[in-house]
């Protein structure tokens, strides 16, 4: 007969094996966003979730010229959707080391209503120098009204800008004129594609204008 003891060792082990994952169905995403310098625009954070959730805690990362206003009271510009009230919930946003911690919270165990939707609308302020990046949440903690927490993986987007292009124009083909790319360099205008600047305006060019 075997060891019981050894019996027990050898699948305490093998338990100890296997990797902890949290569930795909708990996840934070973040909506695409386009944004420019100078302009001020809304990220949403979505929650899907198959359990119960009452507190949801991330580390919101933005990339440089891109921040969070304060609002009249000096408060972060974070708002919740209609899945929870600040009746229900504490709202915390704290900046650490240029992250931003947001932290939805019940003191009653209130849960977060639905199952896929919305949560977090975030004001985004991009300043003279923002030239686009990446957005990412991580360090993310989901709890449930029985204190059962689960720690999706991060996820991140890339912000779209289109600083680059305003006030194009499309002209005929550029023949006899100096044609640069957006990079400055000097190219050839019947192998170009896109936009390029000439007389020092940006051109929306194609071959199909020759």
């Amino acid at each position: 007969m075997r060891n019981p003891h050894l019996l027990f060792v050898g699948l305490l082990s093998c338990m100890l094996l296997v990797p902890v994952v949290a569930s795909a169905d708990n996840t934070l995403s973040l909506e695409p966003l386009e944004i420019s310098a100078g302009e001020t625009k809304e990220l949403t954070i979505s929650l899907e979730n198959d359990m119960d959730i009452t507190l949801v805690q991330f580390d919101l990362k933005l990339p440089q010229g891109l921040s969070i206003p304060v609002n009249s009271r000096n408060r972060f510009r974070v708002a919740i959707t209609d899945r929870t009230t600040l009746e229900d919930h504490s709202l915390n946003v704290n900046a650490i080391d240029g992250v931003y911690r947001i932290l939805l919270a019940s003191m009653t165990n209130t849960e977060i209503e639905g199952n896929n939707g919305a949560l977090f609308k975030v004001t985004l302020a991009a300043d003279d120098t923002f030239a686009g990046g990446t957005i990412s949440i991580d360090k993310i903690e989901l709890v449930s009204p029985n204190e059962t927490a689960v720690h999706p993986a991060s996820v991140s987007i890339d912000v779209l800008t289109s600083s680059a292009i305003h006030d194009v124009t499309t002209l005929p083909h550029p023949k006899g004129q100096s044609v640069y790319n957006l990079g400055g360099r000097k190219v050839s205008p019947t192998r170009q594609r896109g936009i390029i600047i000439v007389n020092g305006r940006k051109v929306s060019y194609s071959r199909i204008n020759k």
